[in-house]
């Protein structure tokens, strides 16, 4: 009778600390970064629909209720704010 062994199909546990933690700093950062939008909701609401995955213009504008324009200028901004908050 031989016995043979199987890897274990999930993530090294190295892999799987470096993800948690990464995650775990993807959280303060946007927590902290959603307070400093606070003060602007739209670009708030953007920043936390972008965090969810929603990237799209379009899906952008019809979430919001703005024009697509609009959401592109304020993507714009956020990409400032966010430089700002950055590097200050």
């Amino acid at each position: 009778m031989t016995t043979e062994l199987v890897a274990d199909p999930g993530p090294h546990p190295d892999a799987a600390l470096l993800e948690k933690e990464s995650l775990a700093q993807f959280d303060s950062s946007k927590s902290r970064f959603s307070s400093f939008l606070k003060c602007e909701p739209r670009l708030d609401r953007l920043f936390q629909l972008l965090c969810d995955g929603v990237d799209k213009p379009q899906a952008l504008a019809a979430r919001i209720k703005l024009r697509r324009g609009t959401v592109q200028n304020l993507r714009k901004r956020r990409r400032r704010r966010w430089r700002r908050r950055n590097t200050s």
